[in-house]
């Protein structure tokens, strides 16, 4: 693991937390809100797309490439939705941490079974103790079952699906099958800043339809939200950028555990910020999360 490793995920978990903030504040969401960041995003980031494509890749993408691209902004897409539905039903501090430490110990898991990485009993312990303090984040699970809280969690561990789906997927992309790529056709591998605005533009293409059936979504959105989706699209876009890049030299079985921090920002925030309730358990179970951080860089 190289020395920045720890550093970057910390700044891009700090982001990820900041940019979750402004998504639950958001006085619209769903589909609208998730358009109209992906457009922001593609806007900010089109010219340096342009100059990448030009400068690292040469003038090439093959098919290859876009087709890792377009299913990544596929998985992302599925991932901002469900999130954004999540936050119209439940608590910041309990939708974000399910969806991330869920996410994260899937991801550990395919690793293992589809990338043949082999973690050490260190990095498990580690994996495990953030799961252990996620479970503790959610409170009794028969009090959940039998609550309002129940569509939140649902939403929480369909979004953690996701995030262990694309975490996989874009490892992949960013690791294996860009090598392969550049092995068989002598191109450039995907440059992460390349790969990030094909998951945008493929985001904004894919929920074109629904928007232009439902315009007056996207006006309210606009009206009450244009500001946050901005700051969305550059929060949310820059932190990815820097795991992206951490991924093309990490294994998985490292960084998915790891962005995990974000958990400890995020219920801190929600706690503070917008006075959820039962703060204490939940910053106690967080910082169970950032123990089992330490054991992922100790080993």
């Amino acid at each position: 693991m190289a020395s920045f490793t720890l550093p970057l995920i910390i700044i891009s978990a700090i982001m990820h937390a900041s940019w979750n903030l402004i998504a639950k504040r958001a006085k619209t969401n769903g589909v609208a809100l998730v358009w109209l960041f992906a457009v922001f995003e593609t806007l900010f980031f089109f010219p340096l797309t342009i100059i990448v494509y030009k400068e690292v890749q040469n003038g090439n993408l093959s098919w290859l490439a876009v087709g890792f691209m377009v299913g990544g902004g596929i998985l992302h897409t599925l991932y901002f939705w469900l999130l954004s539905m999540g936050y119209r039903v439940g608590d910041l501090s309990i939708v974000y941490p399910i969806a991330r430490g869920t996410g994260p110990l899937l991801a550990t898991v395919g690793a293992i079974l589809i990338f043949a990485e082999r973690p050490t009993a260190i990095v498990l312990s580690g994996t495990l103790v953030i799961s252990v303090g996620v479970i503790i984040l959610t409170g009794n699970p028969r009090t959940l079952l039998q609550s309002a809280a129940l569509v939140g969690v649902s939403y929480g561990l369909l979004t953690g699906l996701a995030v262990a789906s694309y975490t996989l997927w874009d490892a992949y992309a960013m690791n294996q099958a860009t090598l392969w790529n550049a092995y068989t056709t002598n191109q450039a591998v995907i440059a992460p800043l390349m790969y990030q605005g094909g998951l945008s533009v493929t985001r904004m293409l894919i929920l074109l339809p629904f928007i232009m059936r439902n315009r007056e979504d996207v006006v309210l959105s606009w009206q009450h939200d244009r500001w946050k989706a901005a700051a969305i699209a550059l929060l949310s876009s820059v932190a990815y950028l820097i795991i992206l890049f951490v991924l093309a030299f990490t294994p998985v079985t490292y960084v998915a555990p790891m962005r995990t921090l974000s958990i400890l920002i995020g219920v801190l925030l929600g706690a503070n910020l917008l006075k959820e309730k039962d703060a204490r358990r939940r910053v106690i179970a967080a910082s169970a999360i950032v123990v089992g951080v330490v054991l992922l860089n100790i080993s």
